[in-house]
């Protein structure tokens, strides 16, 4: 059987915590990134963004708001590519932004309907309508 040394025990206890810290951290951040300050002074939490996987969109129609974007599951990849039919009312949103890897998704300009589509790395195109309503509350 073999020995547990003392030191090893100390640098997995160090490991531990500094990955759980770390994970306060990120955590504290998500939050405090999710308010914002209102007029009034108070903090006012800013809408989810609505969240869909890639076999639920096929065909669908998703609603959104100019204030609430759609953002597709695991499309994390640079190669992912979309349009819509009108800009005017809503547009895709790049995985890769600044050097930070999100995931794909589109964003509501106006209010309106348009058709959408998705391709993804392999070449796989998804269609599907977004409706876009006014400011999310």
């Amino acid at each position: 059987m073999s020995e547990t040394r003392p030191h090893s025990r100390v640098t997995a206890v160090r490991r531990h915590t500094a990955g759980v810290l770390s994970a306060l951290v990120l955590i504290s951040g998500a939050t405090a990134a999710g308010c914002a300050r209102s007029t009034d002074g108070g903090d006012q939490q800013l809408p989810a963004p609505v969240m869909v996987s890639l076999d639920d969109l096929a065909g669908s129609t998703v609603t959104i708001a100019t204030t609430r974007p759609l953002v597709i599951e695991d499309t994390g990849d640079e190669a992912w590519s979309g349009r819509t039919d009108d800009d005017s009312i809503a547009v895709f949103s790049h995985p890769q932004q600044d050097g930070a890897v999100f995931n794909a998704g589109f964003e509501g300009r106006s209010e309106g309907t348009t058709a959408a589509e998705v391709t993804s790395p392999d070449g796989e195109v998804t269609t599907f309508t977004i409706v876009v309503e006014g400011a999310a509350s």
